[in-house]
């Protein structure tokens, strides 16, 4: 069987049904381009890159949350505006619904999970003392505390070490020996 060209100038039926054969190859060979008026929101702070790749120079960003409307697609890459800037992110970047926004907590402590009016409360007893990441190494101190401070007690670990929160909410590890009133009670909060 002879395939005829999609030329014009056939006469009249076979022109028409040429037309139409071309028009179905096209529609199924052509790759799929997004709609113009398509739109994405970005999931987290996302690159835009220059082409489709994750090694492409970054030409621009996208803030959690950004609207960004599709001009086209390759493979698993969209091609994107973000208002004046055009890129390439890739589809796991960005969500077809705008992300929710953070749902309010009630203010929790950072270990126990109770909220911090219902830990027990200690005083430091001492000139100065430090607060550590990890008591065991004490590679990072983390809090700096003098006498008179009062802090949340969180729980007891390593050998007389107990973590503790002050208001800033920011936990560490401090000696048991540091504070007064820390051993009125039995067990951990």
């Amino acid at each position: 069987m002879r395939v005829r060209s999609c030329r014009p100038g056939r006469p009249g039926v076979l022109r028409t049904l040429a037309a139409l054969v071309c028009s179905l190859l096209v529609a199924l060979v052509a790759p799929a381009h997004a709609d113009d008026h398509d739109v994405v929101f970005a999931i987290n702070e996302t690159q835009l890159h220059k082409r489709p790749g994750e090694a492409a120079p970054v030409v621009g960003h996208a803030d959690e949350g950004d609207e960004l409307e599709v001009l086209g697609d390759q493979g698993r890459w969209l091609r994107v505006r973000n208002g004046k800037q055009i890129g390439w992110v890739t589809r796991t970047e960005v969500a077809t619904s705008k992300p929710a926004g953070a749902r309010p907590h009630a203010q929790r402590s950072g270990f126990s999970g109770k909220p911090v009016t219902d830990t027990v409360k200690v005083t430091i007893d001492i000139e100065r003392v430090r607060g550590y990441d990890d008591p065991r190494t004490k590679a990072h101190a983390v809090l700096d505390l003098v006498r008179g401070d009062v802090v949340a007690m969180l729980g007891r670990g390593y050998n007389g070490w107990m973590l503790v929160e002050p208001e800033e909410g920011i936990t560490g590890w401090i000696p048991d020996s540091a504070v007064k009133d820390a051993g009125n009670f039995a067990g951990d909060p």
